[in-house]
């Protein structure tokens, strides 16, 4: 199905032939989207058109992608296979920053800083220079056993060079992959703050001026695993969601006044037979302007919500797969919906997969006004 009508969801053609773990918005040109695949591809998509614009093959499964901040030329990709890629979406050219040794679930570009930042299985956070394709490693770095006194163990760490144009003038302290207790799921960085979900329910905060300390050291809200991240874009939280059905709002100032605003709720779920069957919440997405946020589930099921005022805004019709990621464009026109069975219930028979882009009215995303109580 291709575009049709103003104001109607519509799909877009050349659709992944497998999977599809991630679609990501530009942050500057409102019609661009990257979507990655386990059919080792990575895609960039006009999505106003609606067109395929470029299908760039790697070696191995790509579990997520991200444009190096205001520049729409270059992107990052990890996935399967340990190499963290750096691309060039106008020459088609691809060069490596380097390697974790497990595969790389995450990536996420710091404007402010000047670097990619990854997450990988092997259990460690990357930081790496995107101008850099032959680091060379100047030796382990043990800066603490990274279990209880607040620091990190840093492995294979890289001389700092010059920081980025544009970047502030103390960028990281040091390039290099940081130990973490566990595999890391999901993370995302808003201003100097990196929010790093892991298993066993661990979620550390650092701040990307020094990664050799852990800022905050957590244990998640919910009591199951935890599938995604998602910073506030007031820099003042984040929200996390998990695989029975639930989403918590957390606030990053330690402060026990603002941690007495924390909260979490049921969603994703419906009666069959009596029974309340609830379903993992895959993806989280903050809209750019108003600071409400969608949720996408294994369900299908695609709903905004407005965090500070504790409503839910919008539901949207089921999709016909599991929703395994979505994204805001830069100005919250659109919303990219991946409709990807995410095999929560092993091989079976399922739809194909599909990239579904919903135009986005105000009063879907602007938060509800509250009226003070008398």
């Amino acid at each position: 199905m291709s575009k049709t009508t103003k104001g109607a969801e519509y799909t877009l053609p050349d659709a992944p032939s497998d999977g599809i773990s991630t679609v990501r918005f530009s942050p500057t040109e409102p019609g661009r989207l990257l979507a990655t695949s386990w059919d080792t591809t990575l895609r960039l998509y006009d999505v106003e058109r609606p067109a395929l614009l470029g299908k760039y093959e790697t070696s191995a499964a790509v579990l997520d992608a991200c444009y190096m901040g205001s520049n729409p030329k270059r992107v990052f990709s990890v996935g399967l296979d340990p190499a963290v890629r750096g691309w060039d979406l106008e020459t088609r050219t691809q060069v490596t920053l380097g390697s974790h040794e497990g595969p790389v679930r995450c990536v996420r570009y710091s404007d402010l800083h000047g670097v990619a930042v990854t997450g990988s299985w092997d259990k460690t956070v990357g930081i790496w220079d995107p101008r850099s394709t032959a680091v060379q490693p100047v030796g382990r770095i043990d800066v603490g056993s990274g279990d209880n006194d607040g620091s990190a163990t840093v492995i294979g760490a890289w001389a700092k060079s010059d920081p980025a144009p544009g970047s502030v003038t103390d960028p990281v302290t040091q390039y290099g992959r940081y130990m973490q207790p566990e595999r890391i799921f999901s993370l995302d960085i808003v201003g100097h703050i990196a929010v790093v979900a892991m298993a066993e329910r661990h979620i550390y905060l650092y701040d990307l001026r020094n990664m050799k300390e852990t800022l905050q050291r957590r244990e998640s809200s919910l009591k199951y695993m935890t599938r995604c991240v998602s910073c506030m874009p007031n820099g003042k939280g984040y929200v996390c969601s998990s695989i029975e059905g639930r989403i918590a709002v957390e606030f990053i100032d330690p402060d026990p006044a603002v941690q007495a605003n924390k909260y979490a709720f049921k969603c994703h779920r419906r009666q069959a037979e009596g029974v309340d069957v609830v379903y993992p919440v895959n993806a989280l997405a903050f809209h750019p302007t108003y600071g409400t946020f969608a949720s996408g589930g294994s369900d299908g099921m695609v709903y905004t919500w407005d965090g500070a005022n504790k409503k839910r805004l919008r539901s949207y019709p089921r999709h016909p797969s599991s929703v395994s990621s979505l994204d805001f464009n830069c100005n919250g026109s659109l919303l990219a919906v991946a409709s990807s069975y995410t095999f929560d219930e092993g091989e079976k028979d399922h739809p194909e997969d599909a990239i579904y882009i919903h135009p986005i009215g105000p009063e879907e995303a602007k938060p509800k006004k509250v009226e003070p109580k008398a």
